[in-house]
């Protein structure tokens, strides 16, 4: 799709924070940092999976309401992965993701709450591969609507154990094309944006498929300061009509404080 069908797209998504505007009772901040392990495999380069580690900041907002909860949060990661074929990490991957999400209880089951909600995300991945390419940058990008789901359970006054499945299922996504002039690209800061939201293309799962499983145990401290530990396994698919496929998988371990 052209840029206009895309920006009309984004327009829709705007629909769920109308849908769920309501003033929060119960507002908390958490921070958590993630030590990751990042498998990609980009075809417009090399076509060979690369590895390494990483790192993933993320700091976010939950406000409760009456009726449910509304969570908006931002990932800061960076890594550096290499392929077999290297004798050192080179390149670097940064990754700027922005998400929203609503969600409420509908269903207790043997103790378990089971909540469902929509999610409203903006996701930014961003490589440079000098070793096989270093004249240019390479992007995959989405930006849409999805569905998420969460399972609870409270165990005495102090804890919970909580399961986390979310899934993005239609938006716009970027990507460069298959043959590029072969000249050293801009990196101003204006370029490099203007980049990462060009070619935008409308996708559903056959062209962007990115499921998040997490699970994890929060420890209360006092009503003000608690802890998460948890787990998370994401797969990113990401294919444009106009470009090759990419595709990523992450493990990471993580601690959260709210306060």
């Amino acid at each position: 799709m052209h840029i206009r069908s895309g920006v009309n797209a984004l327009l829709l998504l705007l629909l769920p924070f109308v849908a769920f505007a309501q003033t929060p009772r119960l507002k908390q901040f958490a921070v958590s940092l993630q030590p990751l392990h990042l498998q990609q495999v980009e075809q417009l380069i090399s076509g060979k999976n690369s590895s390494g580690p990483g790192i993933m900041l993320t700091p976010s907002w939950q406000g409760n309401t009456t009726h449910g909860a509304h969570l908006l949060k931002m990932q800061l990661g960076y890594a550096s992965p290499k392929t077999s074929y290297e004798s050192g990490a080179t390149a670097t991957w940064l990754n700027l993701a922005l998400e929203h999400s609503y969600s409420r209880a509908v269903a207790g089951v043997g103790g378990v709450e089971i909540q469902l909600g929509s999610l409203l995300t903006a996701n930014y991945r961003l490589g440079y591969y000098p070793v096989w390419d270093d004249s240019h940058m390479y992007w995959s990008n989405f930006i849409g609507a999805g569905l998420t789901t969460r399972l609870i359970k409270t165990v005495g006054d102090r804890k919970l154990y909580f399961v986390q499945f979310t899934l993005p299922l239609a938006g716009a996504i970027s990507r460069p094309q298959s043959h590029r002039d072969y000249k050293i690209e801009d990196t101003a800061i204006g370029n490099i944006v203007k980049l990462n939201h060009q070619n935008l293309q409308l996708a559903t799962l056959n062209r962007h498929l990115n499921p998040v499983v997490e699970a994890g145990c929060q420890l209360k401290f006092s009503e003000k300061f608690s802890t998460a530990y948890f787990y998370q396994l994401s797969y990113v698919y990401m294919k444009a009509s106009y470009s090759g496929a990419y595709q990523e998988l992450q493990h990471r371990l993580g601690i959260k404080f709210l306060f």
